[in-house]
């Protein structure tokens, strides 16, 4: 299954990446945050990527799965 993030706000997201890390059935898209702050404090966990630039493309990308 691969799985996108909308907003990392909230701290619950960080553990949802490390499951999803730890999940060998999942793959991780990547993430979408809209304020600039909060991406750039987010881009410092390993691995965690913010390839799209809207919550458009995150649902427009036909190879998410969730």
């Amino acid at each position: 299954m691969k799985i996108a993030i909308i907003g990392c706000r909230h701290n619950h997201i960080f553990s949802l990446y490390q499951w999803m890390r730890a999940n060998p059935r999942v793959e991780f898209a990547g993430a979408y945050e809209a304020d600039e702050a909060t991406r750039l404090a987010a881009e410092k966990s390993p691995g965690l990527t913010f390839p799209y630039r809207s919550v458009e493309e995150v649902l427009a990308d036909k190879t998410v799965d969730a």
